[in-house]
């Protein structure tokens, strides 16, 4: 079953494309791989997200550390406009969510494969990718229900 809100995975002209640089690489590098990957401190063993150069938890080195791609849904939005970004608003309605992960970080991001109204919390979730922009070559994390 293919939904509309399902094409806000896809490749959208004039979609805002995430800047790529040193400290964020490894993570749209594994997502362009179909994996996800995190920050863990070295000293703490506590996972971060969004990429950073440093610890949020001692300001010291961090590993990059492949996740299992498994969460919840912690809570959501559904989107019925989007004024002022007109290749989202013909998208609506769409879900924005934040996942906990079992890793112990909080992602946004949407969740599709599922009618917004089929979007609980609690919801469990795994994650897949998509490209969004095929002459820079960068994908991004969606959610899709398990099962």
């Amino acid at each position: 079953m293919t939904l509309l809100s399902d094409a806000i995975a896809g490749e959208l002209p004039g979609r805002p494309v995430p800047f790529v640089d040193a400290d964020n690489r490894p993570f749209y590098d594994g997502c362009a791989r179909g994996e996800l990957w995190m920050q863990r401190c070295v000293e703490t063993g506590r996972y971060q997200f969004y990429p950073r150069p440093c610890s949020v938890y001692t300001g010291g080195r961090v590993e990059w550390v492949k996740c299992v791609g498994k969460g919840t849904v912690h809570t959501f939005s559904v989107i019925r406009r989007n004024y002022p970004e007109p290749y989202f608003e013909a998208l609506t309605p769409y879900v924005v969510a934040i996942i906990d992960l079992g890793e112990g970080v909080r992602m946004m991001s949407n969740v599709t494969g599922c009618t917004p109204e089929e979007v609980k919390i609690g919801m469990k979730v795994e994650v897949y990718f998509s490209c969004v922009s095929e002459a820079q070559r960068v994908f991004l994390p969606f959610w899709r229900p398990v099962g």
